[in-house]
């Protein structure tokens, strides 16, 4: 319990020091002038933030490699999942992805002008890997390796493990239209690392979330939008269907027969 806590607040230190060190860059021209800081710039230059994230999360995976807060090898394979528990994996995914983004469309939520700081920063080929890779690596090696597998190892069973390592995910994103998938999503990761005690398929997982994101700024915006101006009740229900497969897709990860790897047998 106590590591699953000093990884948390590991997390939060750096995210710290990354978005000082983003408010620092973004205004090196006006301190060099004898100016102050002026946040609002961060608002107007958003790749400042993810790059200086791109690097924070870069030594935030270090940090959780390097110490007791994670296994010594936390991508080592302990079962072998196959063609299909990959397929498996990533079509939960894009079920779980597209219909909570359905399902909470009608409600509104604020997501604090994220979309927008996403959009600003795809020009930058460190923030499109921090966004599709590096972020995703990072999160899944705190979230399900260093949170989750701590409250596990503590003797918490698998089921509340898996919840709390999923809220505390979807806390950290700070507003709710992020939350809310991310609590999801983190309920999925989970269910996927539990079950494999094997942290790529949870990594893959979000991969696939995160570039489904990423790639909708780029080639589908109009679909994006499409889908956001259906009918309420249509939104609704697709919404409900999409998050019924996923489910069934993670029922299915569950009841499959894993095998061991030949190291761990």
């Amino acid at each position: 319990m106590r590591n699953a806590a000093l990884a948390i607040a590991l997390f939060l230190l750096v995210q710290l020091a990354s978005s000082a060190a983003a408010l620092l860059a973004v205004n090196a021209g006006h301190l060099a002038d004898g100016g102050g800081l002026d946040t609002s710039l961060l608002l107007r230059h958003p790749e400042y933030s993810g790059v200086a994230l791109f690097f924070g999360q870069l030594l935030l995976i270090a940090l959780l490699w390097l110490t007791p807060l994670v296994p010594r090898r936390p991508l080592r394979p302990a079962m072998h999942i196959g063609a299909g528990g990959w397929l498996c994996v990533a079509s939960a995914t894009l079920l779980m992805s597209v219909g909570s983004t359905l399902l909470l469309a009608p409600l509104g939520l604020s997501d604090d002008g994220m979309m927008e700081t996403f959009a600003g920063m795809k020009g930058n080929v460190l923030c499109l890997l921090l966004l599709c890779c590096v972020g995703p690596l990072a999160e899944e090696l705190l979230f399900r390796s260093a949170v989750l597998g701590n409250l596990r190892r503590s003797g918490l069973h698998p089921a509340a493990a898996v919840m709390v390592s999923a809220v505390a995910f979807a806390a950290v994103h700070g507003n709710w239209a992020q939350a809310v998938p991310a609590a999801l999503g983190g309920l999925l990761f989970g269910t996927f690392y539990v079950r494999a005690a094997d942290l790529r398929p949870s990594v893959l997982g979000h991969v696939v979330n995160n570039s489904l994101a990423v790639v909708a700024l780029f080639v589908w915006p109009e679909m994006d939008a499409g889908l956001l101006a259906l009918p309420a009740a249509v939104q609704v229900n697709a919404g409900i269907v999409l998050l019924a497969g996923a489910a069934a897709l993670a029922w299915l990860w569950w009841n499959k027969t894993l095998q061991p790897t030949h190291e761990n047998r």
